[in-house]
């Protein structure tokens, strides 16, 4: 009431768990797709949220899954039928968007000119870029860096997306507040593109990063002019995050393109 403009929607899934348990299983008929819809709109229109979210991680294998890329299509169709029936009932627009990953795996095995007008919004998820790097690197970088091979950025899933079909003003920038950390990296220099032998995992939310490891003397912070991206490292530890200046370019790519 006090903010009409606000739309507050539900996010179904999250996670590897939404592949096999969610989505994976539940969709895998036309029944099993209703009662999943069915379900989740019973939530929406119990506290009257705005609309849905779909969060499937991820509606594609690394090899490709034709029956996983109909399901996904199906499963969106139905839920804008059922929003926009109670939007229309009830007023006022209902909002229906999906979580997309950054790889040409996902790119190539989604329904994405299906989508088009089914969804309002493509999430991208700008991050978590390089599970499978054997070198340090950027996990959710603006624009390619010019330092290593991997062409992945926001500015590159753009490209890729647009190319597919999808309208730029149909794709939303996601953003990480959390970093990754390579342990064990030896090569010396500023870290980057460094082989390691320890652990690729989740590092040190932002507040930590700020509060903690920027003012630790250990650690040395650098900036890629390139790919406008800062990360830490102290010998050992690479750390790639976003930082304020990182979300300033990423905010100004939004506004250049036009995207949504």
């Amino acid at each position: 009431e006090q903010n009409p403009g606000l739309n507050i929607i539900l996010s179904l899934g999250g996670g590897e768990e939404s592949q096999k348990f969610l989505f994976g299983e539940a969709t895998r008929t036309r029944q099993g797709i209703d009662k999943l819809a069915a379900s989740a709109m019973k939530i929406v229109k119990e506290y009257n949220l705005d609309g849905i979210d779909c969060d499937w991680e991820y509606s594609c294998s690394n090899s490709g899954d034709p029956a996983k890329k109909q399901q996904h299509l199906v499963l969106m169709r139905t839920f804008r039928n059922l929003l926009d029936e109670y939007g229309s009932a009830r007023g006022k627009k209902c909002w229906l968007t999906y979580a997309a990953q950054c790889t040409e795996i996902y790119i190539q095995n989604v329904a994405l000119k299906e989508l088009v007008g089914v969804a309002d919004f493509i999430n991208l998820m700008c991050y978590d870029y390089r599970w499978e790097s054997p070198i340090t690197g950027f996990h959710s970088n603006t624009y390619t860096p010019q330092r290593d091979d991997d062409p992945t950025s926001i500015v590159w899933a753009i490209e890729k997306y647009t190319a597919a079909g999808v309208p730029i003003e149909d794709l939303v920038i996601g953003a990480a507040f959390y970093s990754h950390r390579y342990d064990g990296v030896t090569g010396g220099g500023d870290g980057y593109g460094k082989p390691y032998s320890g652990a690729y995992i989740y590092g040190p939310s932002y507040t930590s990063i700020h509060n903690e490891y920027e003012k630790n003397s250990k650690f040395t912070k650098h900036w890629d002019d390139t790919a406008k991206e800062p990360w830490l490292f102290d010998g050992e530890s690479f750390i790639t995050y976003d930082d304020a200046d990182a979300m300033y370019h990423k905010a100004e790519l939004v506004k250049k393109e036009g995207l949504g």
